[in-house]
């Protein structure tokens, strides 16, 4: 059986694309990225013979005689943490093997698959990915899971940096951008990066240590008491809330709150309110002074990642100041590069912006290397 997934490897959430048939919308996995080594012994009572729940909420792969609890498992039982400064690629195997697994057992596939894989990294770590597809194809030919030993072939590989998928659409949908500079901007959790497309061909990339994540530590050294993963859910809700319902609401951040008496309670809210202000300001001006230095000659801008909404404003703001190219048209911006999804998209709104990119990828990617394959074997059959 034929298994197509495409995985962005996000520092705050991994997100998948996965189906078994093409002639369906994909179902989507968002997993948690905590992963820690553990002994194969703790993990006995997760296999889903002995214990039911779902799936990315227990997670385990081994292979080379190691095991590794992800996701929620990971964080929850053996109190992993994410540590930002590494590389994405140091934990890919375990995590594209999980999201792998976790497919296989929703969709009630055998213990054999054959895999057409696509993937997202940070640009400055694509370098890695032939070590990354030696890797993959050792561990995906047998690797131990919750429902037992699996074996997938990978029949097809691809790996493009974040914002890959968003160019591939983008050029899809708007032809004429081959003459143009396309600038990729890609909000994260951990940095933000941008890289250029100039008339097609990909060239400069760069990642900066600019990510959501230096804006939630800014708050948490101005505050008291809050731990870096609360004020990261809480504050981005209350942000994002704030541009879908035309106006901030106060509500998204009173689990934050830590005084137990109503007039304490509003004191602490009005605070922390005011310390999210000035953090976002700051944050934008770091962000818009190192976006100076990269975007100087670009004529469209595509906007991305998983907190790109909180700040369309500044960017629209932004666009209008960037340096004209003579004799082109005006620059433009879109956010997720004007991605519509479908009204039968399976990804719940608040997720569509986190996952714009791997929806592109499996739209303009995966799923036309997955025909042309399926069309050679109907071919080869006559």
């Amino acid at each position: 059986m034929e298994l197509y997934v495409t995985v962005d490897l996000g520092s705050s959430l991994i997100k998948v694309l996965y189906a078994n048939d093409t002639s369906g919308l994909p179902q989507y996995l968002a997993i948690e990225p905590e992963i820690i080594e553990v002994p194969e012994s703790c993990l006995r009572d997760f296999r889903r013979n002995d214990f039911q729940g779902h799936a990315e909420d227990h997670a385990f792969v081994g292979f080379d005689s190691r095991y590794y609890a992800v996701g929620r498992l990971a964080r929850r039982k053996f109190k992993s943490t994410t540590d930002l400064a590494l590389l994405k690629s140091n934990y890919a195997v375990q995590r594209i093997l999980t999201a792998v697994s976790i497919a296989v057992e929703k969709l009630g596939m055998g213990r054999k698959v054959k895999l057409f894989l696509y993937c997202l990294l940070p640009p400055g770590e694509l370098k890695d990915r032939d070590i990354l597809d030696r890797d993959l194809t050792t561990a995906l030919a047998s690797f131990d899971t919750p429902i037992g030993k699996l074996q997938a072939k990978l029949m097809y590989f691809s790996c493009h940096p974040e914002g890959g998928g968003l160019a591939m659409h983008y050029q899809k949908c708007f032809p004429e951008c081959r003459d143009r500079v396309l600038g990729i901007v890609m909000m994260g959790h951990r940095n933000v990066s941008t890289y250029l497309v100039d008339r097609g061909v990909p060239a400069t990339y760069k990642s900066s240590d600019l990510g959501f994540v230096s804006m939630v530590r800014e708050i948490q050294s101005n505050t008291s008491g809050y731990s870096e993963y609360d004020i990261t859910r809480s504050v981005a809700r209350y942000l994002l809330a704030e541009i879908s319902e035309s106006a901030s609401n106060p509500k998204y951040l009173y689990d934050l709150l830590l005084k137990t008496k109503d007039v304490d309670r509003k004191q602490e809210l009005e605070q922390l309110v005011d310390t999210i202000e000035s953090a976002k300001k700051m944050y934008w001006r770091s962000i818009s002074q190192w976006l100076n230095t990269q975007l100087s000659e670009v004529t469209d801008i595509l906007i991305g990642g998983g907190t790109c909404r909180i700040f369309t404003k500044e960017f629209r703001g932004y666009t209008w100041n960037l340096p004209k190219i003579i004799g082109k048209p005006e620059s433009r911006s879109f956010l997720n590069a004007g991605l519509a999804y479908g009204e039968c998209t399976l990804i719940p709104s608040e997720l569509r912006d986190r996952y714009a990119d791997a929806q592109c990828l499996w739209d303009s990617g995966l799923m036309p290397v997955v025909r042309e394959y399926q069309g050679r074997k109907q071919v080869s059959k006559k």
